[in-house]
């Protein structure tokens, strides 16, 4: 069953996301590693002003992606549970799942949205995907650090969607962009692992 929680920024640098800890507390009783679990998020409601033209591409296309999970806790869901068992009441009520501000801008997601987050245990693994940069840029920096990237990439993203886009930093300061695109599985999501 799906839960709802509030988008918050953290700078993770990955393309993963620190769950809520009511989510995150059943899975580590139940000793889920973060390498088999997919979450997959989709927007309930924008904390954002929109414009017009906005609004038509969310009627018509709804926001939803799928990410890894880094094993870790929300901080500031941790932090908001505390303070309303102290307080006696909930500051708005949600808590919150932590994403990288980069990487959700891309997926679509601002600060303060709230989002439905649901798991997804079996997914199909895959040893090959096929990705390209979005950019030029991007282009250059894989160019310059392909295998940097090639030997950290399962550490940073660990599901892919085809048409998602996954981001990679590299050293922990340059952020490189790649698009997913197909695979020889008749499936949208898979779970990457080595080979």
């Amino acid at each position: 069953m799906p839960r709802r929680a509030r988008i918050e920024y953290v700078s993770l640098k990955s393309s993963l996301v620190n769950l809520p800890i009511s989510i995150y507390g059943p899975l580590v009783e139940h000793s889920v590693r973060p390498q088999g679990l997919a979450v997959h998020l989709s927007l309930v409601s924008s904390s954002r002003t929109t414009t017009a033209n906005a609004n038509a591409n969310n009627a018509n296309e709804k926001t939803e992606a799928y990410v890894g999970w880094t094993g870790m806790t929300s901080a500031s869901s941790l932090a908001r549970f505390k303070s309303s068992t102290t307080s006696g009441t909930g500051s708005e009520g949600l808590e919150t799942v932590e994403i990288d501000p980069q990487f959700a801008s891309a997926l679509g997601f601002g600060l303060g949205d709230v989002v439905e987050i649901g798991l997804i245990h079996d997914l199909k693994p895959a040893t090959s995907v096929g990705t390209e940069p979005l950019t030029s840029d991007d282009w250059e920096i894989l160019e310059l650090h392909a295998s940097y990237v090639e030997q950290n990439l399962l550490a940073q993203v660990r599901v892919a969607c085809v048409g998602q886009e996954v981001d990679v930093w590299v050293l922990g300061r340059t952020r490189v962009r790649l698009r997913v695109g197909t695979w020889r599985f008749h499936v949208c999501v898979v779970r990457l692992c080595f080979a």
